[in-house]
């Protein structure tokens, strides 16, 4: 332990935890750097701020709140935990996906958002979703699920194995289908009624709040992204 404390205080290399497995994976600055500049230099994804648009998006939250509020459909409690007074600036960083190749690595980018101002919002609007998710007809919790479902088949000759993965997920997922998917799941699913215009209008500002989330990376340089949303707000699906 008092070796990886004395290599923190290193400036030539970053000390990260690998994607899965839960590795400890000494990178060299230089290149992680790079590397990271070179994901935020994609203008398809990602673009440069001229100032801190945290404030504007702070008072926009709050006009938001207060109609939930006016209109019953939150107490005060829940605006003031939902609303944060006093946020941190989310923080850009990365985790080395050893297990797709060990060097270089490819990066997962990582939006580090405790503090910020919409980490609280991101938990409401989770404690919103999850009860419905398991409405959904393709809904498989996890892989115990899967199992029993498939020991359930009668197998055929006929039938054939299909895997399929996505690649970049959450950074690819566009913005306008996201907020019309969100509508629609809980117009279909969501069992609220006076309140739920307002439960839309919530939910919609918390994906582009969490999707065009502004960050850092190590410079006062402030970051806005054009579609995905950031890896990081507990009511992103697992």
């Amino acid at each position: 332990m008092k070796a990886l404390q004395d290599m923190k205080l290193r400036n030539d290399i970053v000390i990260k935890q690998s994607d899965k497995g839960g590795w400890v994976v000494v990178l060299d600055s230089g290149l992680y750097r790079t590397q990271i500049e070179s994901m935020l230099s994609d203008i398809t994804v990602y673009v440069t701020l001229s100032d801190n648009p945290l404030p504007s998006f702070q008072k926009e939250l709050k006009n938001i709140l207060d109609v939930g509020v006016k209109s019953g459909f939150l107490t005060d409690r829940e605006f003031e935990y939902i609303y944060v007074i006093y946020p941190v600036i989310p923080v850009f960083h990365a985790l080395p996906k050893t297990h797709k190749n060990i060097f270089p690595p490819p990066l997962r980018p990582i939006v580090a958002g405790i503090g910020s101002f919409s980490e609280r919002i991101s938990q409401w609007v989770d404690s919103i979703l999850q009860p419905l998710i398991p409405l959904i007809p393709g809904f498989l919790k996890d892989t115990a699920t899967v199992l029993q479902t498939i020991e359930n088949i009668e197998w055929s000759s006929n039938y054939k194995w299909i895997t399929a993965d996505v690649v970049s997920l959450y950074t690819n997922i566009p913005h306008e289908l996201a907020i019309k998917s969100l509508a629609w799941f809980l117009r279909t699913y969501g069992n609220i009624t006076a309140g739920l215009q307002v439960c839309r209008n919530i939910c919609f500002w918390w994906w582009i709040f969490s999707s065009g989330a502004t960050f850092s990376c190590s410079t006062t340089n402030f970051t806005c992204r054009y579609r995905g949303c950031r890896w990081g707000p507990s009511s992103l699906p697992p």
